[in-house]
């Protein structure tokens, strides 16, 4: 499973150093790679899943899948971090913000 991880790791943090940010939001709402290496190092169980405007089913599995699974983690006090990284600049902040206030880690890929 670790190694899994620091493999999934390393890809990630391919992806963020190797593009620069365009978009124009606040830095607290866009993973850079130390933020990513620490929250990956937080838990040793992560769920990392990416987000698109543009994705009907990417939509629909928020709703449908990802908050009743949140709600179903904290209630049973399972072991696992949600990090849902949004691959979209039409994604707005309020979103990113509804899914932290529930308890998924919500940012930007730069």
């Amino acid at each position: 499973m670790r190694t899994r991880n620091y493999i999934l790791m390393l890809s990630l943090l391919f992806l963020l150093v190797s593009c620069r940010s365009k978009l124009d939001v606040d830095e607290r709402y866009i993973i850079n790679e130390e933020l990513l290496k620490n929250t990956l190092q937080a838990s040793e169980n992560n769920l990392v899943l990416f987000w698109t405007d543009w994705c009907g089913a990417s939509k629909q599995r928020i709703e449908k899948v990802y908050k009743p699974l949140i709600k179903k983690i904290k209630l049973e006090a399972i072991d696992i971090q949600l990090i849902l990284l949004a691959s979209d600049k039409k994604i707005d902040i309020e979103d990113i913000e509804k899914l932290r206030s529930l308890g998924i880690l919500s940012y930007y890929i730069p």
